[in-house]
């Protein structure tokens, strides 16, 4: 069953290896003001922390921000995922919303991205440049659900999985309501995280994607575990399967009520070239909330 309607990322420390290229630029940075160079233990443990914090931490200012940045960027080539990362985007893309939410600016998160053409798995990518209050203040969120709605997924903190590295990422998710994925191949350390990803390929079982097919294990489908964008594709993917079974008869539950999902099955039902018909289940097995289904013969 799949657990979660949809996910967001943390970028660095989670999807992208990005420590060697900010550790060298701010080593650089360093020196160029005359300030005392500091450890690349150092350097991890500030990666997830809002820049202009960092700085502060070091007493420098804009120009050596400046300074910083055209370094940086100098250097972007270099930026590599992780390994697993890619194959986990391949396999989630185009059957789970994807956002990331960084405390990065958007510049920074795009030259990050971009070496692997990693932009392209995302539907959304919420930067420091995109709100007054960055993780763990739950206003990213806000952003994310706004962009959401508007694509006809009202979500909810519960119905979506964060994944990070930093207890900045788990703060956050926590505050909106969101259950946490702790990616142990990152930079920091977390409390109490619902989950821990020894590799990215472990988030496959924790979304339940691994265990989508069979769908068909008995005559009867019921669909309030799964996630809206995937009710076409489980009904008609269930509905196959039950027919190479031999079922004659199957039951399908979208709930009760007459409720988009309903008439969201009803249509698939209508088009499916297996159904031979279907009506409304008798009130002692469902009544108004699923539908008796009855496939064609071969």
């Amino acid at each position: 069953m799949v657990r979660y309607a949809a996910i967001i990322w943390d970028m660095d420390g989670t999807l992208v290896d990005s420590l060697p290229v900010i550790y060298e630029a701010f080593s650089k940075m360093l020196v160029r003001f005359g300030r005392e160079p500091v450890s690349r233990e150092w350097m991890k443990k500030r990666i997830g922390f809002p820049f202009r914090e960092t700085m502060e931490v070091v007493g420098l200012g804009e120009d050596a921000i400046q300074y910083y940045r055209e370094v940086y960027f100098s250097l972007w080539e270099k930026h590599k995922p992780f390994e697993g990362i890619e194959a986990v985007l391949a396999e989630l893309y185009g059957k789970i919303p994807m956002v990331i939410v960084s405390n990065k600016s958007r510049e920074g998160i795009q030259r990050t991205l971009s070496p692997w053409n990693g932009e392209r798995w995302f539907d959304l990518i919420v930067s420091e440049n995109d709100v007054t209050h960055p993780k763990p203040h739950p206003e990213a969120f806000e952003l994310v659900k706004r962009f959401w709605k508007e694509q006809g997924k009202p979500l909810e903190g519960k119905d979506v999985l964060m994944v990070g590295d930093t207890e900045i990422d788990e703060t956050f998710a926590k505050n909106v309501g969101m259950e946490f994925a702790y990616a142990r191949w990152g930079y920091g350390e977390v409390n109490a995280p619902d989950y821990i990803l020894k590799k990215p390929s472990d988030l496959i079982q924790i979304v339940g994607w691994d265990e989508e097919l069979p769908l068909c294990n008995g005559p009867e489908l019921d669909l309030h575990g799964f996630a809206s964008q995937d009710v076409s594709r489980v009904v008609k993917t269930y509905l196959d399967e039950a027919y190479r079974k031999g079922y004659t008869m199957v039951r399908v539950i979208p709930g009760k009520g007459k409720s988009v999902r309903k008439q969201q099955v009803a249509k698939i039902l209508q088009e499916h070239p297996l159904v031979k018909d279907f009506r409304e289940s008798h009130p002692m097995w469902g009544g108004w909330g699923s539908y008796d289904v009855f496939l064609k013969g071969e």
